[in-house]
């Protein structure tokens, strides 16, 4: 799940100042942009995965404006700009679409809004710009309304954007910062945007400096490349909607494929057909139509009878929404989760223990003052590797098209969750005493389940989580022997292996080095042990 930075007075200026800082925080959690925290006039505010249009801080603006009744009249046929891109044959990164805002006031909210757009969605959406990349130019900037996409060689010669000298393609990938960040994407070819004076943008890497859009620029020509042209259009569709609510005009570019020919942005509303009574099915509600198209209209759906048929029709940038369980989500987004009765199934059965030891050893933690976690098997090679100072090149099992950048790999210990924890809660009364009892995976899928307790506190120790893990051994009737162990996170002389019967347990102190990465001041005491296996 994305953080988005969203500068307070920014977003209120957005929405019109039809909402005060008060009611901000409650609407934003009506609309599924919870806030995460704040920093100062700064808001940090979750984003989930199928919301790529809430990246753009005027996407939030916009919802916000849609709940309150006073839903933003964008442009939905689009004027032609005249501009045009002739597409040759680019193996690597096949399509591109490209748009035109005239007039946009370039002040300090809008350019670092549009960096951090950028940056997120090529981190998220984007697969770290392998499958999207997005470049901004200055269109006045530009030579000719002609241009073209196509593979160079890597002997075209353009000075990148925030360098002085002239490079070639190849002197790009080794000499500049983005260039040696992202070289591993540039394989036989090398994708190019030009205008008729010449490179204006070497996607995925750099844009040209001759193009760079500055505070004074007004005009903007956008150029978005990748390898899945749903996706490339649909950010079009959002880099135009954002641009237009800061006050941009919106014209399009037309895309010539050798054997289609294309003008992006598409921004005419998508349609998507349902049925009011699956809605109240899924939602166990009894809504009438007016009431359903009442709420949908809150989350900027118009709901039409076409011909006996209900139909939504939807802003082109809405890339969440596939079918009939995605409309009756947003109807209960602006009914609110929280207004809906609950209800007892109907359906009768006789329940049965399953969980085996957990159950026992749950009561265990908790009477001995032990609070319970309970975090995600999703999570990524830094977090699960890097944090804790072990190869991220360990083995484990790794997502084959993952959403987002931290969500990569399924965890193969429940330490890091456990740390990433403490680190949240750190502010609490100390010390904190906390548990997990959680699935790993290991790197050849086989699935476990393990306890992880940890404390953290000034008096945090070695011989504190020995203490209680021998009471837990003994509730048990475990047999044990401990002898001296190493790991990278932990500290050397500090650290122990308890074998078991059927398992073992790794329990000792985090290495100083680990806790600072953290942010944590104090000891961490931690075990983890196979809950089946050691039990």
């Amino acid at each position: 799940m994305a953080v988005m930075r969203a500068d307070l007075a920014d977003l209120l200026h957005l929405c019109g100042d039809a909402i005060d800082e008060k009611d901000l925080v409650e609407i934003l959690d009506r609309i599924g942009a919870p806030l995460d925290g704040r920093e100062g006039d700064t808001l940090l505010i979750e984003v989930t995965p199928n919301r790529p249009d809430y990246l753009a801080i005027e996407g939030i603006a916009y919802s916000i404006l849609c709940f309150l009744g006073k839903r933003p009249k964008l442009t939905e046929n689009v004027p032609s700009s005249k501009y045009r891109i002739k597409v040759d044959k680019v193996e690597s990164r096949p399509y591109i679409a490209s748009l035109i805002a005239k007039g946009v006031a370039m002040g300090d909210a809008t350019i670092a809004g549009m960096m951090q757009f950028q940056e997120k969605i090529h981190e998220t959406f984007g697969r770290k710009r392998k499958k999207i990349a997005i470049g901004m130019h200055d269109l006045d900037a530009l030579k000719g309304k002609n241009l073209r996409y196509y593979a160079g060689a890597g002997s075209e010669r353009f000075v990148p954007l925030f360098e002085t000298d002239e490079m070639n393609m190849r002197d790009v990938l080794v000499k500049t910062e983005k260039g040696k960040e992202f070289a591993h994407i540039i394989k036989k070819e090398y994708p190019i945007v030009a205008d008729e004076e010449g490179v204006i943008s070497f996607p995925p890497i750099l844009n040209s400096e001759r193009t760079k859009v500055r505070e004074s620029t007004t005009n903007i020509f956008v150029d978005i490349t990748g390898t899945d042209r749903k996706s490339v259009e649909n950010t079009a569709s959002i880099i135009a909607m954002a641009l237009e609510m800061r006050g941009g005009r919106i014209e399009s570019v037309e895309v010539d494929y050798d054997n289609e020919v294309v003008y992006t942005p598409i921004m005419k509303r998508k349609s998507q057909e349902f049925s009011t009574e699956s809605v109240n099915l899924l939602l166990g509600t009894a809504f009438s139509k007016k009431e359903i198209a009442d709420l949908l209209h809150k989350t900027g759906i118009d709901m039409v009878n076409e011909r006996g048929r209900t139909v939504a029709y939807y802003p082109s940038w809405r890339v969440d929404i596939m079918g009939n369980s995605d409309i009756a989500e947003d109807v209960a987004i602006a009914y609110g989760y929280n207004n809906l009765e609950p209800e007892k199934p109907e359906l009768f059965t006789i329940g049965r223990d399953t969980q085996g030891p957990r159950k026992l050893m749950r009561e265990l933690m908790l009477q001995m003052g032990y609070s319970e976690l309970n975090t995600f098997v999703l999570t990524n090679e830094r977090d699960e590797f890097e944090m804790i100072k072990e190869d991220k090149e360990m083995p484990c099992v790794k997502i084959a098209n993952p959403l987002t950048v931290d969500n990569t790999i399924l965890r193969t210990s429940l330490i890091p969750s456990m740390l990433r924890a403490i680190a949240l809660n750190k502010k609490y009364k100390l010390p904190l005493k906390l548990f997990e009892i959680g699935e790993v995976v290991h790197p050849e899928g086989k699935t476990d389940w393990h306890l992880c307790a940890a404390i953290y506190g000034e008096e945090a120790g070695l011989e504190t989580i020995s203490g209680m893990f021998r009471l837990l051994l003994d509730r048990f009737g475990m047999k044990y022997e401990a002898s001296s162990a190493q790991a990278p996170s932990m500290i050397e002389g500090r650290c122990a292996q308890v074998k078991m019967k059927n398992g073992a347990a790794l329990i000792g102190e985090i290495h100083p080095e680990v806790l600072r990465k953290y942010g944590l001041e104090y000891p961490v005491a931690i075990v983890e042990v196979g809950v089946i296996k050691g039990f």
